[in-house]
């Protein structure tokens, strides 16, 4: 499986008890089915995975894959944090000879980089393996990462401004690179820096407004 284009994290609705919203889940998801993304993350990191239980997880992902065509695929975070691990893990930048040795491994398809080295992020292409996809993770520097021959990116803003992120895209992929560096500027005041939790959560609050009104 190669990914490409844009994919967002779709938020995770409760509802006023604090109860997961199933419902409201199924009734979202012809909308992000319908936009330009090439597809979207359930559970992700803006997908509040960490304040759910096993069940809670199953039922997400149950509820999505239910409203989901059978031929799309449909992306699932498995990460289970908690403050002991996220404090052990925290720090450790995934080097891209370690990436290079892992991309071999048939059970691991991809990586999606965050963090806004260029350099790094064109390491991490450079050492890909045939069917290994390296994925940006940062809208503030998704032009760069394009450049430096990323295969697409999973984006928070993405989540808000579909639209503005596949063109970006769709405009890097058809060479017009100027009119993509013009985009980006206009996104950049948007963009969450890549290592701001805050900004991020933030954008995810927009897109559960924007998708879930």
């Amino acid at each position: 499986m190669r990914l490409t284009g844009v994919l967002a994290p779709l938020p995770t609705p409760f509802d006023e008890s604090g109860a997961l919203d199933v419902p409201r889940l199924r009734a979202a998801l012809p909308r992000w089915l319908a936009s330009p993304l090439t597809d979207f993350v359930v559970l992700g990191t803006n997908g509040e995975a960490g304040l759910l239980n096993e069940r809670e997880a199953d039922t997400v992902i149950a509820g999505t894959r239910a409203g989901v065509p059978a031929g799309r695929p449909l992306l699932v975070g498995t990460a289970r944090e908690s403050t002991r691990e996220a404090i052990a893990a925290t720090g450790v930048n995934l080097l891209p000879d370690t990436v290079g040795r892992l991309a071999a491994h048939p059970n691991i398809v991809g990586i999606t980089e965050s963090g806004s080295d260029i350099a790094q992020i064109a390491d991490l292409v450079a050492v890909a393996t045939p069917g290994f996809t390296v994925l940006a993770g940062s809208a503030s520097t998704l032009q760069a990462a394009l450049s430096a021959g990323v295969s697409g990116a999973i984006l928070a803003l993405g989540g808000v401004l579909r639209e503005a992120c596949v063109r970006l895209f769709t405009l890097m992929r058809d060479g017009k690179h100027q009119e993509a560096r013009l985009l980006q500027r206009q996104l950049l005041p948007l963009a969450p820096a890549p290592d701001s939790a805050v900004d991020a959560r933030r954008a995810a609050l927009l897109a559960f407004e924007d998708v879930f009104a």
